[in-house]
């Protein structure tokens, strides 16, 4: 009886598919392997056949493990170390599905170590034609020294912790891909995830520096949790252009055009000037709607063909392109967003802000809303929008629409405007501040909210008090400008037609205005309404125009 007991304990009994399934062993080892019922074993190779589920451990330096079965197969990689340097380590080409368990504990290995350039059917380390899904407390390191790090039809990662390091993408998916727990980093010479359907990101952490873009997804991409930081192309510090001798004076390289470049490479353009780019996070469309992103690149942050909507979630990025992109509407309807350094902060058709916490810091625009059909920019109700530019605050192909909270932009450009409309400014609500150097955009005669608008004779310097103060004594203003100024732009729901507001810049009076339409200037010892424009020889303001949004 008390054999009975414990043979029938030693006999780990699992579920795979709805079915218990024995558990059967796989024992690795240098001088051969050893395994049960279900496993064919010819030299340093073990073919699993049959589906069910299998444990695998010891350590081989010299092997690979196939799963040529029609059912779905189970293996629990129980701190196994396998390596292989003239085919993959693993390959699963059945027609069932894989299911990877990482018990709690343990820490095994899979090291394709084949030469970097390979050329070979079975491209990673972990290689399968069907959907692998990742689970358990436990962690792999997964070496792809000749291509990809795990290549799967599609890819389900629920638990554990994956450790890549490869010589192509880090994850490399056919189908679609879930993260919905687990942990995994990946240094990749690719992409750090290509997918080649949707994705989503419901939980879990994915840490990535690729030489490419961090994540490229050919259809959608949802983020509802998890954390995500990405470095892509060796992030925003390298940027720099790399147009050479050739590149100027053929308008190519020759070297690229004879012997090719990497498949990763992409040329992206600023001011006629040649970029090498790479993009944290590129799909057709991006939805974000929680989780945490922090994102450098030497591209864009987000990249969409189409649309971004971002409705929740913690975003930080710094980017040598744009820090949002979307080749249709961009929209924000909450969460918080940082853009700490970029050339454009966010990039659309059309740009909707609402009930979002946005900071943007760009050597270009602030934000760009620019189509073929115009494009309109619109902050609303809700939104806290700080910007610091070296060009415009917001520009729009067609108009600015301004309905409600509150607006603080910075320019210091010369030729940027902190409103710079093809169509018109529409101040409707909420609360502007913003300071420049470059003329003012037109005001709509119909807006709903007055603007106060200060020109004055000389460059005022940043960090200066500025204050504005009503009839009463009562402060409607009062704040201090980030950069050199000469123009101010001035709304609040609590101005009010007919009434007089006054000026102070460091305690001194420098001019009143009186409210009498939809926009009225200041005038006074040192500013007035007839002051010259401060951008002296410099080129004003220039309508927007479209630029490329298709996807690189």
């Amino acid at each position: 009886m008390k054999k009975y007991l414990a043979a029938l304990c030693a006999l780990c009994v699992f579920s795979l598919g709805g079915i218990a399934l024995a558990e059967t062993e796989i024992v690795l080892s240098d001088d051969g392997i050893t395994a049960g019922d279900g496993v064919q074993i010819e030299d340093s190779t073990a073919t699993i056949t049959a589906g069910g589920v299998y444990r695998l451990r010891g350590t081989m330096e010299e092997g690979n493990l196939v799963v040529d079965a029609a059912d779905d197969v189970e293996i629990i990689w129980d701190g196994a170390a396998l390596a292989c340097s003239t085919q993959a380590p693993v390959v699963a080409r059945g027609g069932g599905n894989l299911r990877l368990t990482l018990p709690e504990g343990g820490s095994g290995t899979i090291s394709d170590l084949r030469r970097s350039g390979t050329d070979a059917e079975y491209d990673a380390a972990l290689f399968a034609t069907g959907e692998v899904t990742v689970t358990g407390e436990g962690s792999l390191a997964v070496v792809g020294q000749a291509g990809h790090g795990v290549r799967a039809g599609g890819l389900r990662l629920e638990g554990g912790s994956l450790g890549i390091l490869s010589e192509g993408d880090g994850l490399h998916v056919e189908g679609g891909l879930e993260l919905d727990g687990g942990y995994v980093e990946a240094t990749a010479g690719g992409y750090g995830v290509y997918v080649d359907g949707d994705a989503t990101v419901a939980n879990g952490d994915l840490l990535l520096d690729s030489d490419a873009d961090g994540v490229y997804i050919e259809e959608s991409l949802s983020i509802t949790g998890g954390a995500l930081e990405i470095t892509a192309g060796g992030g925003a510090s390298a940027s720099a252009s790399t147009t050479s001798y050739y590149d100027a004076f053929f308008g190519y390289d020759p070297f690229d055009f004879f012997f090719g470049g990497s498949p990763y490479d992409s040329y992206y353009g600023y001011n006629d000037t040649a970029a090498r780019t790479y993009d944290a996070l590129s799909a057709a469309q991006i939805s974000v709607q929680g989780g945490s992103l922090v994102l450098d690149a030497s591209g864009d942050g987000l990249r969409a063909d189409s649309g971004i909507h971002i409705s929740d979630g913690a975003l930080s990025i710094a980017c040598g392109s744009d820090g949002l992109r979307a080749g249709e509407t961009l929209d924000i309807s909450g969460g918080t967003l940082w853009v700490d350094e970029s050339n454009v902060g966010l990039a659309g058709a059309d740009v909707s802000l609402a009930n979002a916490e946005i900071t943007l810091v760009s050597a270009d625009a602030g934000i760009s809303a620019v189509s073929e059909r115009g494009g309109e920019a619109a902050v609303r109700a809700g939104a806290m929008l700080a910007i610091t530019s070296s060009g415009d605050g917001i520009q729009a192909g067609a108009d600015v629409r301004l309905e409600g909270g509150e607006t603080r932009i910075t320019c210091s450009s010369r030729s940027g405007a902190p409103l710079n409309a093809g169509g018109e400014v529409f101040m409707d609500g909420g609360t502007l501040v913003s300071s420049g150097m470059a003329n003012a955009a037109e005001v709509a005669g119909d807006s709903a909210q007055p603007m106060l608008l200060a020109r004055f004779n000389a460059t005022l310097r940043s960090g200066v008090q500025v204050v504005v103060e009503d009839a009463n004594g009562e402060s409607v203003f009062s704040f201090s400008p980030e950069q050199n100024f000469s123009m101010l732009q001035l709304s609040s729901p609590a101005l009010a037609q007919g009434e007089t507001y006054t000026i102070y810049v460091e305690g001194e009076a420098l001019g009143a205005a009186t409210v009498d339409g939809a926009v009225s200037s200041f005038s006074g010892d040192f500013i007035n309404e007839d002051a010259p424009d401060r951008s002296q020889d410099e080129a004003p303001a220039e309508t927007p125009q479209q630029d490329g949004l298709e996807r690189i």
